[in-house]
């Protein structure tokens, strides 16, 4: 073997799981992403479907504290008489979760080194 072959090289990942559900019904379609904190430095995220996210161990996190940050966007009509895009759409993507769950996160994960590192996001849309 040569050097270093067959060892893992930087600190060990973990798989990440867990639900996301909007006032109590599983979130159809989203994005999760976790933003590290406190000396953390991976980062890491994945889609929602049908209310269930993963993230394998290759593409895991490292143990500390994340922040965790929901999305899900839907396309609507601009509204009769707003101003149309500049680029021409006729559809605009709304956010559907709130902000305190997104650009204004309240929402933590702290990723362990042994142990289930599954959590679950039950959300609320007041």
């Amino acid at each position: 073997m040569g050097c270093g072959e067959g060892t893992p090289r930087g600190p060990k990942r973990h798989q990440i799981s867990g639900t996301v559900s909007l006032d109590g019904t599983p979130l159809k379609v989203g994005e999760i992403l976790f933003l590290p904190e406190h000396g953390t430095t991976s980062l890491s995220g994945t889609s929602i479907n049908d209310g269930k996210y993963l993230i394998h161990e290759s593409k895991g996190l490292v143990a500390g504290l994340y922040k965790v940050s929901i999305s899900s966007t839907e396309l609507r009509p601009f509204p009769e008489g707003a101003p149309k895009d500049p680029m021409g759409d006729s559809m605009q993507a709304i956010e559907l979760i709130p902000v305190r769950y997104n650009s204004e996160t309240e929402l933590t994960l702290e990723v362990k080194d042994d142990g289930s590192n599954s959590a679950s996001y039950k959300l609320t849309s007041q």
